[in-house]
């Protein structure tokens, strides 16, 4: 039996000893005596009946404290390379984490070593004058904010805003009140005065429940700045120097409030088809503004060096900002994100960067669980606190703090694999789990891209994987992991219909075609209970707003299987004498099965909500 350790009873080690209860005692095992230090890290060291833990930061205890979890009773020592160590959460894309859930999330990031959070919030945050700001999205209150923020600082964490100030604006601006700030559907008119007004509404609002001065104002993604309402005719303009204007303003609204923000880089240096700003205009960009270097796509190690000194060269040192592959998918995968945060990282350490910020979006959705995401969580801890990481310690870590095994978390990010085809489907950040379930059967847009080959029985050895994985999952991730075996089922049975249904009709073989009847039946069941599975799993992480566009896409299934399942029986009793959909010549509309994912799986004809 592992040594316990007798915490302190007091805050913030309550809850911790509650969570864990074989390691950590309020009245039994090795008394922790903590000693303040000033170099960074820590060092555990036990002496008879003490276990003696020099610390410099609340965070850096609190990994120790991991640490033991992770290697009970064997003292050690780090010290981090990375001295900023952050999580980005998407709170915009539907799902809303309840501030208790949350809670619980920040003790397992102090265990992992991080020491900085930041909600990601687009209009999900109440904005003093502007109850449109959020309305029906779940957003945060200050209250839940303020509670959150002091929480979070007792685990040693800092938490700060990060909001948009530009571009990404699109759920606000719909509204019929703020269609006066529209430049585009996504872009704020910064030619306007009363825009600026909004803006700083927007800024006061997300800093107030906040201790830190820290703030993200976003200003990612800006294509067509100043061409829409903005724009005045038959003037030649420069999207840049408006760009820099506006940067320079929202400074000035920043240093009057004794604010530090930060902004993500990629307009400025020119990423994603857009113009680097040039020598004379990277020369007026205010030196005071943290440029936010991100990048979830290249495997190239060289690409992180040249960046990261492209930044250097304009005057900034970047914080760097890799990507945890968790959006526009139904499961996280591990195995994209290492393709390129593992040598983004590593090229981070080697160019002396100190500061990251792992980024978790959840575009078209946010259908992925937050638990599935806590191998990659956990790895980038590791990759801020070691020289050299090992996938072994990471491992250890996860099952430590959450009581489930790594590979048990990532298994169901392989029924996004071709079968046969892992490393290619890994590179081609293969999407095919989400392509399959919100495929439309009847017209099987996607599932003619495999056809002649049944997937079926690839998918069946994986579903039987996981449901053994779910047996010696933490009794915490329960829902988690009925979610994945309930996905698993119903792409089981779902994957091969299309392609069965068309060749039986085809060949107008009616024997078939009834069995083809009788398992769409056997496909809406499951598909019932996978929604009911997601159902109580979004429920159990997140507030309930944003879970009616997941159900609008299982209805849509459930409704358009049902359809299938009638066209066929009216041709089997000759009340129909074709089936036009499945009449129509197949045309492959990607060159391979594996390179679909780019769509986010959007071949469905079920629209995108959000």
């Amino acid at each position: 039996m592992p040594p316990m350790l007798r915490l302190p009873n007091r805050q913030p080690f309550g809850e911790i000893a509650a969570d864990y209860p074989r390691a950590f005692s309020f009245r039994e095992g090795l008394r922790l005596k903590g000693l303040k230090r000033s170099e960074p890290g820590y060092e555990l060291a036990v002496r008879g009946s003490t276990c003696r833990v020099e610390y410099t930061t609340t965070s850096d205890l609190m990994r120790a404290l991991g640490q033991w979890l992770a290697h009970p009773g064997n003292p050690g020592s780090q010290v981090p390379p990375l001295a900023f160590r952050g999580l980005m959460i998407d709170s915009s894309r539907n799902a809303v984490i309840r501030p208790e859930v949350l809670k619980k999330i920040l003790r397992r990031l102090a265990l992992f070593g991080y020491n900085a959070v930041c909600l990601y919030t687009e209009d999900t945050y109440e904005v003093d004058g502007h109850p449109e700001m959020g309305y029906l999205r779940g957003k945060y209150t200050q209250r839940e904010l303020r509670e959150l923020d002091a929480y979070a600082a007792k685990l040693g964490i800092e938490m700060f805003p990060c909001i948009q100030t530009l571009g990404h604006m699109e759920q606000i601006l719909s509204h019929p009140n703020y269609r006066k700030f529209r430049d585009d559907d996504h872009i704020l008119n910064i030619k306007l005065v009363e825009t600026y007004q909004f803006i700083e509404a927007l800024i006061d609002s997300a800093a107030k429940p906040y201790k830190s001065r820290r703030i993200h104002l976003g200003l990612d993604e800006t294509w067509g700045l100043s061409r829409g309402r903005a724009f005045v005719p038959n003037t030649p303009i420069d999207p840049r120097n408006d760009y820099l204007d506006h940067l320079q303003k929202l400074m000035e609204i920043c240093r009057a409030r004794g604010l530090k923000p930060m902004m993500w880089g990629d307009i400025v240096i020119g990423m994603s088809g857009t113009q680097a700003f040039s020598e004379d205009q990277a020369a007026k960009l205010p030196k005071d503004m943290k440029m936010v270097f991100w990048n979830y796509y290249q495997p190239d190690p060289e690409y992180y060096r040249n960046t990261i000194r492209q930044y250097r060269k304009m005057g900034f040192d970047p914080m760097v900002a890799p990507g945890l592959w968790s959006w526009g998918r139904l499961w996280a995968s591990q195995y994209v994100t290492d393709v390129s945060a593992k040598p983004f990282m590593g090229v981070a350490r080697e160019e002396g960067i100190s500061e990251a910020l792992m980024t978790m979006w959840g575009d078209d959705g946010h259908e992925t669980p937050f638990a599935a995401n806590y191998p990659a969580v956990a790895q980038f801890a590791d990759d801020c606190w070691y020289a050299s990481p090992r996938v072994e310690d990471t491992k250890a870590l996860v099952k430590a703090v959450c009581g489930t095994e790594f590979e048990a978390y990532t298994l169901p990010g392989r029924l996004d694999h071709y079968p046969g085809r892992d490393k290619e489907s890994i590179q081609a950040r293969a999407n095919i789990s989400k392509s399959m379930l919100w495929d439309d059967p009847l017209l099987g847009i996607f599932a003619k891209h495999y056809a002649g080959t049944q997937l079926g029985p690839h998918i069946k050895v994986l579903s039987d994987l996981i449901a053994e994985a779910a047996k010696g999952a933490s009794p915490s991730d329960r829902l988690l992991f009925a979610y994945a075996k309930s996905l698993a089922e119903v792409l089981e049975a779902k994957v091969d219909l299309h392609n069965a249904a068309r060749e039986a009709y085809v060949k107008k073989d009616l024997n078939g075609l009834r069995k083809i009847s009788r398992s769409i039946t056997q496909v809406i069941q499951r598909m019932r209970r996978l929604l009911k599975a997601h159902t109580a799993l979004w429920l159990e992480e997140r507030k309930p707003f944003g879970l009616e566009a997941l159900q609008i896409r299982y209805g849509g299934q459930l409704v358009r299987l049902a359809e299938m399942k009638d066209r066929i029986d009216d041709l089997l009793d000759g009340k129909i004498t074709r089936i036009m959909e499945l009449d129509e010549e197949p045309i492959k509309l990607w060159p391979d099965p594996v390179r679909v994912s780019g769509s986010y799986g959007r071949i469905a004809t079920i629209s995108t909500i959000r």
